[in-house]
């Protein structure tokens, strides 16, 4: 089982939402993961990781079973090799699980990425891994099910985190599909 992550933001509280699925020609989740947390930390430039890592691993932790890969919205590594949300995920749960980080923007002065465009856009995606090849990571990203430039089950993790900011009432919670 594979697993889309995102995470949206109301103020000081983090909604993250994991759409797990089993083959990457997959357009409807296996199950929906969620996980809400307050007082997590304001956006710091080139630290990323602060704000998201935290609820990721609450979601993660409280799954009765991980997922073989997670692919997160962001870079795993960031320029110069330094640690970016996917290789703080991969280290928190020592190298159990491999991260694909897809990112939509290009970070500056970073060129240790894969592109892959995908649908109809020619705006590429950025694509890096801890775990797997680079060149596996893009490969998988480039064939996951959707038509459109972001993968259908990155599109659902994205949508549901943003739903469910608007409703922190929930705390955690899983949907089979």
């Amino acid at each position: 089982m594979m697993m889309c992550v995102d995470v949206a933001y109301s103020g000081s509280s983090a909604a993250a939402c994991g759409v797990a699925f089993n083959s990457i020609f997959s357009h409807t989740p296996a199950s929906v993961h969620t996980a809400f947390m307050k007082g997590v930390t304001g956006y710091v430039p080139g630290s990323f990781y602060l704000r998201e890592l935290p609820v990721i691993v609450k979601l993660l932790e409280a799954m009765e079973q991980l997922p073989d890969t997670v692919i997160v919205d962001g870079y795993v590594w960031l320029t110069d090799n330094r640690p970016g949300l996917g290789a703080h995920l991969y280290t928190r749960f020592h190298g159990a699980i491999p991260v694909i980080g897809i990112a939509k923007n290009p970070f500056r002065g970073h060129f240790l990425h894969k592109t892959v465009t995908r649908g109809h856009s020619s705006r590429p995606l950025y694509v890096t891994a801890a775990g797997l090849k680079d060149s596996e990571a893009a490969e998988i990203v480039r064939r996951m099910a959707g038509k459109y430039r972001i993968p259908d089950m990155m599109r659902t993790a994205h949508m549901t985190a943003k739903c469910l900011i608007r409703r922190p009432e929930t705390e955690t919670e899983e949907q089979g599909g």
